[in-house]
Formats: structure tokens, sequence, C-alpha cells
């Protein structure tokens, strides 16, 4: 039985009247989700779901998700889950790239069923179905979920995941003790379920028969009330998260430490390290990956060394290498483009052979991060290929730039981008969160100078009160770009 989605009864085996969900309105135990997603499966199975057929889910919060996807993957369905904030044209590619039979989602989405041949069903039709059906068997190989990409590089391509994929990174973190939740643990579930990092934290906190507390929509003042009043033990997120939290507890306590913190999507600052380590009293796993690689493909644990900066070791069963730009291995320590072989590693983007075999060789995933790998194994993430700012022919990683500026104590936080330059190709600007710009923008252009070559140093400093970010709590790039570019 390799079904992703017995891993909730694994989770229930513990005991039915465990908690699997615990929200301010009340409690799920994992008798009631086991119950739900039986009847979902049979739901799905009435509407003419087959195996194999895909299953576009809309759902935010992580109970109604929770039954719609193992269901979907119960009966050996594709789920395809989609940001509920898509506008119509952008859900509109993903479910006719899909092919999506049915849309699992609240009537907000009705707009995007408009000419399509999709039904779209909501969570209570799934929950209170009154027929059952049973889990059935796959193999390994058998596409699990299609996760879309961000698109920042062109139209959003579909991510083939298998069952085999997602459990092999869910089961590696556990025996890792990486994310790993325990029993006894109340996650914090700030992750969005249509990223394919919220769903691996989702498919840790059933398997190990822990509990989640639901967040539909970040508030990172309620998230720092729970820790404080411990009501949640372990938070899985971005920085941007941590660092909300941070901005939004100085008048809590903290008086139980968390048990865990484990972040990823970009280098965590040391000052926020700082804090995390001394307010909520442990350390910070950090740890690297993607869509592609289901995600995670290194990360630090805590029965080793953490060094700052890096992302850890890879993953067992996971081979990481650098390459230059002709694919050559390159030496310890020099920077080239991160390729990665392993379990992990995607079946393929959905019904685009072209794109799979650009990205993925020999079965090694050209991941498109700079990155490079020390002496002792542990990876450093220097910056996305695709974010690379050629100026006046020199290679220019914002991440390095940032790094740099985040050393001055006016920048609270930047973003990095480049933007056309009719002389140089392309132009650095520094998108700064900070305050007394006047004088501080001449401190901070001094210290980049002082700490950059020329060619890095960025030539344009925005002040501004925030950095706009997508919705997996990653720096919006293109719309700081953009709004650097001339309109019509």
């Amino acid at each position: 039985m390799e079904n992703l989605a017995a891993l909730v009864d694994d989770g229930a085996a513990l005991g039915p009247a465990r908690p699997a969900f615990v929200h301010a309105d009340g409690v799920v135990s994992y008798g009631d989700l086991v119950d739900q997603i039986s009847a979902s499966r049979a739901a799905l199975r009435d509407l003419g779901v087959q195996r194999g057929d895909r299953v576009a889910i809309s759902l935010a919060f992580a109970p109604d998700f929770a039954v719609a996807f193992y269901g979907a993957l119960g009966i050996g369905a594709i789920a395809v889950p989609m940001n509920p904030a898509l506008t119509p044209r952008e859900a509109g590619h993903y479910l006719a790239d899909s092919g999506a039979k049915v849309l699992l989602a609240h009537p907000h989405a009705a707009a995007w069923t408009t000419s399509r041949d999709v039904q779209l069903v909501g969570p209570d039709q799934l929950r209170t179905h009154v027929g059952r059906a049973e889990l059935v068997s796959l193999d390994a190989e058998d596409t699990a979920v299609i996760l879309y990409t961000s698109g920042t590089t062109g139209t959003p391509k579909g991510a083939e995941l298998t069952h085999g994929n997602l459990a092999f990174n869910a089961t590696t973190l556990a025996d890792l003790a990486i994310i790993g939740p325990l029993p006894s643990d109340v996650v914090a579930g700030v992750l969005p379920l249509f990223h394919t990092m919220g769903l691996t934290v989702l498919n840790l906190t059933l398997a190990a028969g822990a509990a989640m507390w639901p967040v539909e929509k970040f508030d990172a003042r309620q998230i720092a009330e729970l820790i404080d009043s411990a009501q949640i033990t372990l938070l899985a997120g971005v920085p941007t998260h941590v660092q909300m939290i941070m901005t939004h507890s100085e008048d809590l306590r903290f008086r139980t430490p968390l048990r865990r913190v484990t972040t990823g999507g970009a280098e965590i600052q040391p000052t926020l390290r700082t804090w995390v380590e001394e307010r909520l009293g442990t350390p910070v796993i950090e740890g690297y990956g993607l869509t592609e690689a289901s995600p995670t493909v290194a990360s630090h644990r805590d029965d080793a060394e953490i060094r700052n900066g890096s992302a850890g070791r890879p993953l067992p069963g996971v081979d990481v290498q650098i390459v230059d730009p002709q694919g050559n291995r390159v030496p310890p320590g020099e920077l080239g483009e991160i390729i990665v072989r392993g379990p992990n590693v995607m079946k393929g983007y959905w019904n685009n052979p072209d794109a799979t075999a650009q990205a993925v060789s020999g079965g090694w995933l050209a991941t498109g991060d700079i990155g490079r790998v020390d002496a002792d194994g542990y990876l450093y993430l220097v910056d996305r290929l695709k974010q690379l700012i050629i100026r006046g022919g020199y290679n220019v990683y914002p991440r390095e730039i940032e790094t740099v500026l985040r050393e001055h104590p006016a920048v609270a936080d930047v973003a990095v981008v480049g933007i056309p330059d009719d002389r140089l190709g392309e132009e650095i600007a520094a998108f700064i969160v900070g305050t007394d710009a006047p004088r501080a923008e001449q401190q901070i252009r001094e210290h980049a100078r002082a700490n950059l070559a020329s060619y890095k140093s960025p030539r344009r400093f925005i002040f501004v009160d925030e950095l706009p970010k997508t919705p997996t709590g990653k720096i919006a790039r293109a719309e700081l770009r953009s709004s650097l570019l001339p309109t019509e």
C-alpha cells in the first residue's frame, strides 16, 4: 500500500479521540477526520471521479483541505491544490492545463468554472456524504499531486509529485526529527496548503498523530499569543513569519519554550535567529528545497552542527552537486548551479515533456539556484539563477548584496532587484525597510561601497514601509521590479 492517504490512519491508530485539528471554534478528532475522509472518497466516486482523474482543491482551512486532499488521493485521483486568491484567468490555466474534472472549493470559485467543463463541489458535500469508501492500493510512482510553479519565468508549469516523492520527504524529515512532530505537539499551520512545504507539514503532523492549529489567514499577533500561552509547540514557516511574530510580540513573556522552529525559503537573519534562541528558547533549523524536489533537499538537524548561512546537508539518499554552465562539477567552495538527484525529484512537468527535459537530465534536477558546498558537505544557497543581475557583463547575485546591507543597523529588511539600463544592460536597485531615510541612505550607500565591489553596489535606494510578499511569504521581486519600470 503506497497510498499517501494511509498516513492519516497511522496517526489515528494512536487513538481516535485524539485531536487532529485544534482551533478557536473547536476540535476535529482523528476519529472524525478518518470518517470524513472516507465519506469524501465515496462522494468523489459518486461524482464519477476515477483513478488518475484530476481533482482541483482551493480550500484554505486545513480541516476542509485535509478531507478533500486525502479523499482524492484515497481513490487514486490526482490532487491539484490551488490558491484561493487566484484570478479567474490564472485559475483557468490551472484547470485547463490539468484537465481537472472536479473543483473542491467554496462558492468564491464559481467564476473560475465559467466555460470550463469542471464541477464545483463544496467541502460540506464531501464530509456529510452518506456513503463510505476504502483506500485503494497504488504504486509509489503514481502521481499524487500536480503543484504549479509560481510562473516567475513564464506560464506556470505543473510539477508532478508522486506518492513516493511525498512519502520519502515526510518519512525522512520525521526520522531525522527535522520537523517531525511528536504526538504531543500542536503545530502552527501557517504555511499555505497549495504550497509543497505546507503539504509536507500537514503530512508530518497527521502521520505522527500530532495536532495542527490551522491558520486560514496569517495573523502574527495571534500566533505570538498562541506561543505565549503554550497552545502551540512547533512552528514551521518562512523567515518572514518569524520576523512578523517578533515584531508583534514585544509585550509577551514566552515563559514556555517552543519545542522547535524550522524555516526555509530564504536565509534567516542572524538577529532573528538570536531572538528565536533567546526569547522562544529553541534553535532555528534551516533547510532548502523547491517544489520540484517535493520539496526538501537539505536541512540542518538538532543532532549536528548548525552552520550559520548554510541550509545544512542533503537528506540521506539525496545527492547534491554544484556544476558550472557546461554541467561540469566544480570543487568544494566554488559557486555554480545546484543540481539534485534522489527519490524526492519530481516525475516531471504535467503534459510538458520539453520543460521536463530541460529541468531533469539523467535523473538530475537542475534547480536554477546558485550555491556552493563546503568540504564537509554543507550546502550554501547564494541566489536564484533566474534572479541573477548582469550589470555591465558582470554577474551580480542579489542575495549577496542583501546580506551585506542587512548588516547596517538602519536596515530592517531589504530586497535587491535588477532593472533595465540602456548603458549597462541592468542596474541594481535596493528596496530598504528602515527609518530616517535621508540620513540613512548615505550611510547605507557608504556601507555598501565599503563592503561590495563597485559593480555590485546598488545605485538606487528606495525606502518602503514593507516589502510585498507572495502567498508563501517570499519577497515578490517581480512586483518590486515593475514598480521602477516606466508606465506607458
